[in-house]
């Protein structure tokens, strides 16, 4: 996860730098993560600029087009997300893990 969120000069689909396998998305023009559970494609909604001076950040939102979820996270047709311990990307080099539900 962290190499593939990694700048890479400028380049957002430099897959050959991680190692990771490309997979075609179904709805849009955008390459998925073969190894990972879960993909979503998603479109961009609105981003939304805040702060001032020299703290300053930017919020994207995007619309959920399709989940893929590999097969084995389901349980009785839903989504187990306790099994599928997914983690979140909160912004900068932070991320968190989903494994505290309730």
């Amino acid at each position: 996860m962290n190499e593939n969120c990694t700048a890479l000069n400028g380049n957002p689909v430099a897959l050959d730098a991680v190692t990771t396998s490309p997979a075609r998305s179904s709805l849009l023009f955008a390459i998925d993560m073969a190894e990972s559970s879960l993909n979503m494609e998603c479109r961009l909604w609105q981003m939304v600029q805040f702060g001032k001076d020299s703290v300053t950040g930017e919020m994207i939102l995007g619309e959920v087009l399709r989940i893929h979820v590999r097969d084995e996270f389901y349980r009785d047709g839903v989504v187990d997300g306790k099994s599928l311990r997914a983690v979140g990307r909160m912004g900068w080099a932070f991320y968190t893990r989903t494994t505290d539900l309730f």
